[in-house]
């Protein structure tokens, strides 16, 4: 038996830290119902403070449902009756609604009923609660296990752990893992996903075929198994249903220059009670400990939700900053932006601005906004300053002018936008082209 030595460094967050990243992350109906988690478990809290809290996010959500109720009955006016005299069902509908778990909750659920061990428990709650809206893991191991203060093989293990809870193709890492884990390994379908998506996408089906050895019909029944499959894992859970957007910042001009607020309604810290207490058969430091240990939750609660609110004002200082022509309505879309702009400026990793943004509204001039709608790539052009917003926009007004009986192919547009300064394939001028809902030349022909 061999023994080797080795030095490594590695960087271990306490449990608080971590705690802080899930709340970095929070949106403020999570935190609300968090700090009611933690009034229950508390002694300490000011329950009155907290029940007002409750009372205002209740209220606003009622005035949401009422408006929403509203709104549906003004759409459609043979049903608004059957709304009025339904109220009771309706409000049943509602609660229904409100109590059915979130996809992190069914998770949670799915995790608690296996035997693990802490540490595993541990990460897989903290990667669980790291998914972004489609259900995806979008950071990479070594990133989760700096965050997680473990080492990525604990995390891979508890990636492929979460990997195989429902629904399907939860935890990828992108569509093609997501697609992967909803087949099986050795089938056809799989060998397509790995390396023929763009040819199946363009409808080769024949090189296909003669590709993987099989008949064509066999590629048609590979893409129809395949067109079934969920994308996006998250899809359906009532997280995707209600948006329910409460702006944390304001931006306003205040002469020539743009403002950015903080208006979120933790800006005010948890205030603690202090009262004498005593249990009969206990010592008087064990009590003065328990109250110790409780008076520092909310005293690291409340440095926690300061930091949350620093660090999202400092993002959104540095977006306003840098999307300035856009805030101002001189452009009617944002430029090119992405997290590691965003992170160079304030001094952040990447992934911290990510949660920061998660689930997060601005108020503005044009309304209000979700922080994440602000980040695009750009694409084609040298200069970079083409978002895909604004290549969609060009390719449906160019189809939009296209002669009827002569439609534009995707290579056509292609070569028109490289006209233009602007050059992309035309395989991403067929990408952009299917998620606006257009259909392809030969079914765009007339007369």
């Amino acid at each position: 038996m061999e023994l080797e030595f080795r030095q490594r460094h590695a960087q271990i967050l306490s449990m608080q830290m971590r705690q802080s990243l899930q709340i970095l992350r929070m949106s403020e109906i999570e935190i609300l119902s968090y700090i009611a988690q933690v009034a229950e478990e508390n002694p300490l809290v000011d329950l009155e403070q907290v029940d007002e809290m409750i009372d205002a996010g209740v209220r606003e959500f009622d005035a949401f449902e009422a408006d929403s109720l509203g709104d549906a009955a003004e759409d459609d006016d043979g049903n608004y009756g059957y709304l009025r005299e339904s109220s009771e069902a309706a409000e049943d509908v509602w609660d229904m609604r409100r109590a059915a778990a979130s996809l992190q909750d069914d998770l949670m659920f799915q995790l608690g009923a296996l035997d693990v061990t802490p540490s595993v428990a541990r990460v897989a709650e903290f990667l669980i609660y790291s998914l972004d809206e489609r259900g995806y893991l979008p950071f990479s191991h070594e990133e989760l296990a700096a965050d997680c203060g473990t080492d990525t093989a604990l995390v891979e293990y508890c990636i492929n752990l979460i990997q195989g809870f429902e629904p399907a193709g939860v935890g990828a890492h992108d569509l093609r893992e997501c697609l992967m884990l909803q087949v099986p390994p050795d089938s056809l379908e799989a060998r397509v996903i790995v390396d023929g998506l763009d040819d199946l996408a363009c409808g080769r089906i024949r090189p296909l075929a003669e590709r993987y050895g099989v008949s064509e019909r066999d590629i048609d029944i590979a893409r129809a198994a395949i067109a079934a499959l969920n994308p996006l894992p998250a899809r359906g859970y009532p997280g995707d249903d209600i948006a329910f957007a409460i702006p944390e910042v304001v931006v306003f001009t205040t002469g020539r220059d743009l403002d950015v607020k903080y208006c979120g309604r933790f800006s005010e810290p948890l205030r603690i009670v202090e009262f004498p207490v005593t249990i009969p058969g206990t010592e008087a430091t064990d009590v003065s400990a328990y109250l110790d240990r409780h008076r520092e939750q909310i005293r690291w609660l409340n440095q926690s939700m300061n930091m949350r609110a620093r660090t999202l004002l400092a993002c959104c200082r540095a977006i306003v900053a840098f999307q300035e022509p856009f805030f101002r309505g001189i452009t009617s879309h944002p430029r090119s932006m992405t997290l590691a702009d965003i992170a160079r400026r304030v001094d952040m990793h990447e992934s911290t601005v990510s949660r920061a943004m998660h689930g997060k509204y601005v108020q503005c001039e044009r309304g209000c906004l979700a922080l994440t709608s602000l980040f695009s790539r750009s694409v084609g052009g040298s200069d970079g300053s083409h978002t895909q917003r604004e290549l969609c926009d060009e390719i449906s007004r160019l189809i939009l002018g296209e002669a009827k009986d002569e439609p534009l192919s995707d290579m056509r547009i292609s070569k028109m936008l490289a006209e233009k300064g602007v050059r992309i394939s035309r395989r991403t001028v067929a990408k952009y082209r299917d998620a606006m809902g257009i259909p392809a030349a030969a079914a765009r022909k007339r007369g």
